[in-house]
């Protein structure tokens, strides 16, 4: 069940309609449509000989999210109906943060219509929000997903009373870096995702890989500044729809190496459960930390 429904607008200012208590926004929602799975098209091709159709591809739409307000007199009709203009302004992108009993959702948008029934017994309005995403996707920190692969990961620890030790925490050991990671993906719809690999040594020619799909992303580092990943720089792959990048950062200065990205590179993404992820490097393995981070997308709420 929804709990809350947070509008932030373009100015940063953020209001929230509590449906339990609607005296506090002065806004009841009477109706709100567009929170499900959006609307997919499919194309497919027919063939004289055979019969039904071919299928060929299919993508979801973008979502329209259309909202019914009844104002209330907080403190009269008028405030209320230009409280409306002020958070959902016509052309203006906001951001709607929808609370439910179990998990929080949002998605951006822009403020197609606000029309207000003015002349109507109980006054309101119908707002309307165009989303370019098709997916909702979860809120806040709690929402992004990670795994890492380490150069160095410890084996086991206890921690022990030694009076000439700073720290009480022996550890037993050390395994060598493990080169293949299962990542669980909690959410609804594939996602992309953001590789950070960092370098506490000199590497070369790094391969990022998705095992079960069959993916690689190969880094040709011949063709990075100095022909080389260094210690200290960090490799930033992002192949998130309407963002891919892939950029070095050495000594604070950002720099745009898309070139470096194997010309018949796949672009890695996540779907519901186990993804196996892996990586190799022709030299400097043992001098990489990577992260592989995503952030969770839902069908609807």
């Amino acid at each position: 069940m929804i709990k809350t429904i947070t509008v932030i607008n373009h100015l940063g200012d953020s209001l929230t309609i509590d449906l339990f208590n609607p005296w506090a926004s002065g806004l009841i929602i009477e109706k709100i449509e567009g929170l499900g799975p959006p609307k997919a098209t499919i194309k497919t091709t027919a063939i004289a000989t055979m019969d039904g159709d071919l299928f060929n591809s299919s993508r979801a739409t973008r979502r329209d999210i259309s909202i019914d307000f009844q104002f209330l007199f907080d403190p009269d009709i008028e405030t209320v109906r230009q409280r409306t203009y002020k958070y959902f302004p016509i052309k203006r992108q906001v951001t709607l943060i929808i609370e439910t009993d179990s998990r929080t959702l949002a998605t951006y948008g822009y403020v197609e219509t606000n029309v207000p029934t003015i002349f109507s017994e109980n006054e309101g309005c119908r707002i309307s929000l165009v989303c370019p995403e098709a997916y909702l996707y979860a809120y806040g920190d709690e929402g992004i997903q990670s795994l890492t692969f380490s150069s160095i990961e410890p084996n086991f620890e206890f921690e022990f009373e030694d009076p000439n030790q700073e720290s009480p925490t022996l550890l037993m050991s050390e395994v060598a870096l493990r080169k293949e990671r299962v990542f669980f993906y909690d959410g609804d719809a594939e996602a992309g995702v953001i590789i950070l690999i960092d370098a506490v040594g000199p590497a070369t020619n790094i391969r990022i890989m998705d095992t079960v799909q069959r993916k690689i992303m190969p880094i040709d580092t011949t063709k990075l500044p100095d022909g080389v990943l260094k210690a200290g720089d960090r490799l930033i792959i992002n192949t998130n729809p309407g963002e891919k990048a892939v950029t070095l950062l050495r000594a604070g200065v950002l720099t745009n190496v898309l070139s470096a990205l194997g010309r018949n590179s796949d672009w890695i993404s996540v779907s519901k459960g186990d993804n196996r992820f892996a990586y190799t490097a022709d030299t400097g393995e043992t001098n990489l930390n990577i992260t592989i981070e995503s952030r969770l997308l839902y069908e609807g709420i």
